[in-house]
């Protein structure tokens, strides 16, 4: 292991390359490379072009595969925060429907109150008519009974 990890990361993906590129070769049970019997001039001479290719490109593989790593620990982060806030905005849908059941409990017993009060002022209202008008009735019948007695 290499005290920077991006390097232990850069000599595994070059090591992928290289694997990559070389399986057209390696694969075929008729390869050059298996009927020589790997013996190491004709793997130069077909693999080593391409080795000296992917060795110049080894800094970019390393490079595009960590910013690869970067670019799906990024996809990883928003998904999650993506998640955290769906469910958060579930939790508060679920709390603000709870907090309109409860208010349209009280908007029906808001209502209902409302007119008991109604009923129970019209009640005293028409009590305070009556007691008004006997009242008035009986202060006019004071005087007028008086008057109609002089006058008679």
């Amino acid at each position: 292991k290499h005290p920077y990890p991006h390097v232990d990361r850069d000599m595994e993906s070059f090591l992928k390359e290289i694997n990559r590129i070389s399986a057209p070769q390696r694969e075929p049970r008729n390869s050059p490379w298996r009927i020589s019997g790997w013996d190491g001039s004709t793997v130069q001479r077909d693999f080593g072009p391409i080795l000296l290719g992917a060795m110049r490109d080894v800094g970019y593989i390393g490079r595009r595969d960590r910013v690869n790593q970067s670019v799906e620990d990024a996809k990883k982060s928003m998904n999650d925060n993506i998640s955290h806030m769906l469910e958060e905005n579930h939790v508060q849908a679920e709390k603000l429907l709870n907090t309109s059941d409860d208010l349209m409990d009280q908007t029906k017993v808001f209502k209902k109150k409302s007119k008991e009060l109604k009923k129970d002022r019209q009640w005293k209202n028409r009590k305070m008519a009556m007691i008004l008008g006997g009242t008035c009735a009986t202060v006019g019948g004071a005087v007028a009974v008086p008057v109609v007695a002089v006058l008679l």
